[in-house]
């Protein structure tokens, strides 16, 4: 029995992270709750009739916990479909290539895009602004130094 797919607005995130985990759970209550379903001999029949609603509840509880794990698995599988139309377009690389030879150096592999290039530029230029502000600092420092040498050097002196 297939569930039938959602297709288009997802009202639900699309995230592995809510969906993978949050199945096992849900299975694992789904049993415990089938097993609760199992009922016991009854010899009296009140209790058969108090059984009876316990089972119906039970049952409306597990009917529930199963509706969310098919859910969860629906999430899952439109996960799944996403990732695998978003690698489907990526260039594999051989296996020769991920696999490092001892003895064979590799090229470094250097993407040719304009937002690398950017991001390279915005690189240098945040390095060469952090280098000025350490060297500002470091001037700030020295000064300090020598101010507090010569306050101490003064406070020497007027024990003397």
């Amino acid at each position: 029995m297939m569930a039938e797919r959602p297709t288009g607005s997802h009202p639900y995130p699309l995230t592995s992270q809510q969906s993978a985990p949050g199945i096992l759970p849900s299975q694992q209550q789904a049993q415990q709750m089938q097993q609760q379903l199992i009922p016991p001999a009854v010899k009296d029949i009140n209790a058969l009739n108090m059984n009876s609603q316990q089972h119906q509840e039970r049952k409306a509880k597990l009917e529930d916990c199963l509706n969310h794990v098919t859910m969860q698995f629906r999430k899952l599988r439109v996960i799944h479909d996403k990732v695998v139309e978003i690698t489907s377009q990526m260039e594999e690389p051989q296996e020769q290539q991920l696999i490092p030879i001892v003895g064979v150096d590799t090229e470094p592999v250097v993407p040719n895009t304009d937002v690398y290039r950017m991001t390279v530029e915005q690189h240098k230029e945040i390095v060469e602004q952090v280098r000025l502000k350490n060297q500002q600092l470091k001037e700030i420092i020295d000064q300090i130094r020598t101010i507090i040498w010569e306050i101490n050097t003064m406070i020497t002196m007027r024990k003397t």
